[in-house]
C-alpha cells in the first residue's frame, strides 16, 4: 500500500500489476478518482501491437490503483482505428451532464500519416462505450495531440496540435462530439519540428488560464514551456517554463499528458516517461 505518490518508478496497482494507463489523465466522478488512459500490456517494440484498448483505475485517495480492467477491448477489425495496430492515443473523458454520459475522444495516427479523432460515448464511466465516429477531422489539417476542457459555465473545449505547425483551441457542441462552427482560435503558428508544440494539458488557477505543452522530437524528452492565456480561448499572454529544479527542462525526462486539481492550491501533473530504447528492461533504469 502506497502512503505517497512516487515518480519515476514503475507503479503497481492494488493487485500487484504493473499499472497500463500511458497517455492518461486523472478524473472525478461519483466520489472516486478514475485515471484513464493506453493499454500498452502487449506492446513490446517487436510485433505490430500499439494498444490494447484504454484501461481504467480507481482510487480514494489518489495514492493506490484498483483495476477496472479494459473498458474500451481492441478490435478485431484491421481496418477500425480501435485495432491493435491503430496507432490509438491519449483517451480523454468529458462527462455531458445534460445528456447524463461520458464522452471520449482518442487521437488516431493514420497509416497514412494523417491525424484525426474517434469518438465514443457511454452511461458509465467504466463502458461500455459505443463508438460514434471514426476520422473526425473538422478542419482542412490534421490534429493531433490534444486535451478536452469542460469549464466551469458547462461550455466544453478542445485544444489540439495542428500536426508540426502551430496548435489552436475550439468550442464544442452541445453533445460534445463535434465542434461549434466559428469557434476556431489559432494560439501559434507557423512552427516546425522541434518547436512545434504538443502533448497539450489545461488547467484554471486562481481564474488564470495555463497549458502545459512539450516540443516534438518522437518520445524522447523535450523542454516543456507553459502558455498563459487572456481567457481559455486566448489570445496567449506569455510563455514561460513552469519548471522547478529541472536541470533540463524537460519535465524531468517524461512528458506530461494532464493536469489535475486537487484543491484549490494543490494540482497534480500526469506524465510519461517513455523509454523507447528499452521496452523491455525499464524496470533496470536508474532514475
Amino acid at each position: 500500500m502506497y502512503k505517497s505518490i512516487l515518480n519515476g518508478v514503475t507503479p503497481l496497482d492494488t493487485d500487484g500489476n504493473k499499472i497500463q494507463c500511458h497517455g492518461g489523465k486523472i478524473y472525478h466522478f461519483n466520489n472516486k478518482y478514475y485515471w484513464i488512459g493506453e493499454n500498452k500490456e502487449l506492446t513490446d517494440g517487436i510485433s505490430n501491437i500499439w494498444h490494447n484498448g484504454v484501461r481504467c483505475y480507481e482510487s480514494e485517495d489518489l495514492l493506490n490503483w484498483k483495476s477496472d480492467g479494459i473498458i474500451v477491448e481492441a478490435s478485431e477489425l484491421e481496418s477500425s482505428t480501435l485495432n491493435r495496430s491503430s496507432y490509438m492515443d491519449r483517451p480523454h473523458v468529458l462527462y455531458n451532464k445534460k445528456n447524463d454520459e461520458y464522452v471520449m475522444w482518442l487521437k488516431i495516427m493514420n497509416k497514412d500519416d494523417t491525424q484525426d479523432m474517434t469518438i465514443l460515448k457511454s452511461k458509465d464511466i467504466l463502458g461500455p462505450y459505443e463508438l460514434i465516429k471514426e476520422h473526425y477531422h473538422p478542419f482542412d489539417f490534421s490534429t493531433g495531440d490534444f486535451d478536452l476542457v469542460l469549464d466551469d459555465d458547462g461550455k466544453a473545449y478542445w485544444f489540439f496540435e495542428m500536426v508540426h505547425f502551430g496548435f489552436a483551441v475550439t468550442e464544442l457542441e452541445d453533445g460534445f462530439m463535434n465542434i461549434k462552427k466559428g469557434t476556431l482560435h489559432i494560439l501559434e503558428e507557423g512552427t516546425r519540428p522541434p518547436y512545434t508544440r504538443e502533448a497539450m494539458a489545461y488547467f484554471n488557477y486562481k481564474d488564470h488560464h495555463y497549458l502545459l505543452t512539450s516540443g516534438t522530437t518522437g518520445y524522447n524528452p523535450n523542454p516543456t514551456i507553459a502558455y498563459e492565456l487572456e481567457t481559455i480561448t486566448g489570445p496567449v499572454i506569455k510563455k514561460f517554463s513552469p519548471l522547478v529544479n529541472d536541470i533540463n527542462n524537460n519535465s524531468f525526462n517524461s512528458q506530461i499528458s494532464g493536469v489535475f486539481k486537487v484543491s484549490d492550491n494543490l494540482y497534480l501533473s500526469i506524465a510519461d516517461r517513455w523509454l523507447p530504447y528499452s521496452l523491455n528492461s525499464y524496470d533496470n533504469i536508474k532514475v
